[in-house]
């Protein structure tokens, strides 16, 4: 069985070598996600704006 350090580096290396596809001009099914990640990553961005005025929200609630 692998310790916890073992899978953390195996994750990593596995998620380089994935990263490396993804950087071709030949990523296969990491084509779909690179037309996605422009829109993801706006809605992360949103979805973190509002997370951060709800948890300041709650501490002031708090108070």
């Amino acid at each position: 069985m692998k310790s916890a350090t073992e899978y953390k580096e195996l994750t990593i290396k596995e998620f380089s070598k994935a990263a490396d596809i993804y950087e071709t001009g030949h990523a296969g099914i990491y084509e779909m996600c690179k037309d996605d990640y422009p829109y993801i990553s706006e809605e992360l961005e949103i979805d973190k704006l509002e997370a951060g005025k709800k948890f300041r929200l709650h501490l002031v609630a708090r108070k």
